[in-house]
């Protein structure tokens, strides 16, 4: 039987369900530099990944946007969940 994150790796495409991938402009990790902009490059990859997954995708970066971007942008929050 799988767990919860084998059945997530499992998943390969979503066909062409909509889906909107809205990415923080800031990181949230707090470490050098350097690995800061790292650990936000490999996040920002991930999320071009998971975006990747169906064909009926939009990734959109909230400038201004920590990972709480919901509280930090609520309108272009918003704006994009009624879209």
């Amino acid at each position: 039987m799988y767990t919860g994150a084998e059945q997530v790796r499992a998943v390969t495409s979503l066909g062409d369900i909509p889906l909107t991938v809205l990415t923080a402009s800031t990181g949230f990790f707090t470490a050098s530099p350097e690995i800061t902009q790292l650990l936000h490059d490999t996040w920002l990859d991930l999320q071009l990944e998971l975006a990747a997954l169906s064909t009926n995708s939009t990734q959109k970066t909230i400038q201004d946007a920590s990972h709480m971007l919901w509280a930090d942008q609520p309108e272009e929050v918003l704006n994009w969940i009624v879209q």
